[in-house]
């Protein structure tokens, strides 16, 4: 029993640490288990257009983040939270090439989640942030979005996504406990005490003495 627990009790310590093992280039990258991927803001800021280089500069394959549901903006804005100031940071989404016709860096599905309906008629003017501070927060928009001026300048939140882990199964083998039972073997035997048997064809005076039920002998007397 003490051998099952203690199995189990390592079996349940693997899978914890395989859980929590971080894929991403270095700690300064943060991993979201929902879509797999690493986020980072750029150490320096700059306009949109300059976002995507610094991006690269990172990791290689990086991009300004593309945000594809309000989990994932949420998660973001709680990650970067930092004190008063919060996260302030570019992402991939803009209407830079036609106006009201968002697209993202990474060439995925857009997707917004604006504080409020946004219309722009001039595409210089729709380079869209991510703004979580306790004022956002105090309104309850944690986690949206909304587009600005391209050339503000601004950190850029990266992105990307690494291959996947292959988690190593464990196998643990659970042998059964075996308990040795000692088997003993008593052999009894049965000694009659000795009596005396008269022999019909005998003569009237001889006796036979038994000794041990197999052993017999004749005695004259």
């Amino acid at each position: 029993m003490i051998r099952l627990l203690a199995c189990l009790c390592l079996f349940q310590w693997l899978s914890v640490m395989a859980a929590d093992v971080n894929p991403c280039a270095d700690s300064t990258w943060h991993y979201y288990n929902e879509t797999g991927c690493c986020y980072k803001t750029s150490n320096d800021i700059g306009t949109w257009f300059e976002g995507s280089g610094k991006c690269a500069k990172l990791h290689a394959g990086a991009h300004m983040a593309s945000l594809h549901s309000q989990n994932e903006s949420k998660w973001v804005a709680k990650v970067y939270k930092n004190g008063i100031d919060g996260i302030h940071a570019w992402t991939g989404l803009s209407q830079t090439k036609i106006a009201n016709n968002w697209t993202h860096t990474d060439g995925s599905e857009p997707w917004s989640w604006f504080h409020a309906p946004f219309l722009f008629l001039y595409n210089h003017t729709s380079c869209v942030e991510i703004v979580d501070n306790w004022l956002v927060e105090l309104l309850q928009n944690s986690g949206k979005t909304q587009p600005t001026f391209c050339y503000h300048y601004l950190k850029s939140l990266c992105k990307y996504c690494p291959a996947p882990v292959v988690k190593s199964a464990v196998t643990t083998t659970v042998r059964p406990l075996t308990t040795k039972t000692s088997t003993t073997t008593t052999t009894t035997t049965t000694t009659l005490a000795p009596h005396t048997v008269k022999l019909e064809k005998a003569h009237p005076r001889d006796i036979v003495v038994v000794e041990n039920i197999t052993n017999a002998t004749t005695v004259s007397t």
